[in-house]
């Protein structure tokens, strides 16, 4: 589970975030940035875990051709599958 707490947020040696400087605080500033990194962290464990109860789409040309002819299902088309695809 993604926690605030889990949260590395920036390093002291790092320029400050673009938070510390639209809000002009440090700790403010460290706080949201470790937030964001917490939110995109837990969007990232959702999206594993989708991909992993669904059934991926192995060829995605194929699989948008013949929808009469499939089983019923979560599919899911992954994004490495999408930039294999991609022209």
């Amino acid at each position: 589970m993604a926690l605030i707490r889990n949260a590395k947020g920036r390093r002291k040696e790092q320029s400050p975030s673009g938070y510390t400087r639209l809000f002009g605080d440090a700790e403010l500033g460290n706080l949201l940035n470790r937030v964001q990194g917490t939110v995109i962290s837990a969007g990232s464990v959702l999206e594993k875990l989708i991909v992993e109860r669904s059934k991926r789409i192995e060829n995605f040309d194929k699989f948008i051709t013949n929808l009469d002819n499939r089983d019923p299902g979560t599919f899911v088309a992954t994004k490495r599958l999408r930039a294999k695809g991609s022209p």
